[in-house]
């Protein structure tokens, strides 16, 4: 049936947006990940949330389809073992985007301590020739 093929797809996509955020967090054990790396998983997940909304569009068309005499109940056990395993699925998810998170803020953190790092070593270089500035050195020649 229609219906319970495109939960199984559902399902199978849930699979790999699990897989693209654990196999990311696990790339990187340390905990920090750099910015085209992030960006490029949350366009791997955009594209799959994206394909994972026409799935619902289309599951819904086919659930509109159903007359009473389609809805049996080998139709109703397949629909709730794909729903039960969609559960499964979500909450192992949510358990990823935890660490993927926490990856993502590390990173961010990261940045921004090397960020401050250059502006206090710009600082430090600008205000260095601001004081050598009007002596052309002569004057420390003459004193030593």
């Amino acid at each position: 049936m229609a219906l319970l093929a495109l939960l199984r797809s559902k399902n199978r996509c849930l699979e790999k947006f699990l897989s693209i955020s654990a196999e990311f967090v696990s790339a990187h054990p340390a905990g920090v990940a750099e910015p085209d790396a992030i960006v490029k998983i949350q366009q791997e997940r955009d594209r799959l949330l994206e394909v994972m909304s026409l799935h619902d569009r289309h599951i819904n068309q086919e659930v509109a389809k159903l007359d009473s005499a389609d809805r049996n109940v080998e139709l109703k056990a397949g629909v709730e073992t794909e729903l039960k395993l969609r559960e499964e699925l979500v909450a192992s998810i949510l358990r990823a985007d935890v660490a993927l998170m926490s990856l993502i803020e590390n990173s961010k953190n990261r940045l921004l301590r090397e960020m401050a790092g250059e502006q206090k070593s710009k600082e430090t270089l600008s205000r260095f020739k601001s004081q050598r500035g009007g002596t052309s050195g002569s004057g420390i020649d003459e004193r030593l």
